[in-house]
């Protein structure tokens, strides 16, 4: 009789744990998922993404578009930065670069040109003189 109380209890412990895990988990996932839609929707998300493409049809030739990928979209808090990868368009291919802005406006970029990046190694260097579409987070786009 004795064996079977620590059993039941022992079965009891286990399932509360394992729901504690879980349940968790999930509300990891949901605050996650709100942070990520809060950081895509925001104004200042949307201006720095129009700096980001000034800036980038300041420091490539040829570009003929400029899509933020909002999936790829993340948040630093410890370093202050939010990293967001693009896909930039030429005339004859589609090429893939990551950077980073700053979370608030202080740190805010005053360059005319793109200074960090990584890939876009097949890009040319030059600036781009006609208008380029610009496709933001938001499924907004913009001709500059």
């Amino acid at each position: 009789m004795k064996k079977r109380k620590m059993l039941i209890l022992a079965l009891l412990v286990v399932v509360l744990v394992g729901v504690g895990i879980i349940g968790g988990k999930y509300y990891m996932n949901e605050k996650a998922e709100k942070e990520k839609v809060e950081l895509q929707t925001s104004d200042y998300s949307i201006e720095q993404e129009r700096i980001l493409a000034k800036q980038i049809k300041n420091t490539f030739a040829d570009i003929k578009s400029v899509k933020f990928v909002n999936k790829s979209m993340s948040k630093n808090s410890v370093a202050g930065f939010i990293s967001i990868d693009i896909i930039i368009q030429t005339d004859n291919k589609n090429e893939k670069i990551g950077t980073d802005f700053p979370i608030n406006k202080d740190n805010e970029s005053k360059s005319e040109q793109l200074e960090s990046y990584i890939g876009g190694d097949d890009l040319n260097n030059g600036e781009t003189s006609n208008n380029i579409t610009v496709y933001f987070t938001n499924d907004s786009e913009e001709v500059l």
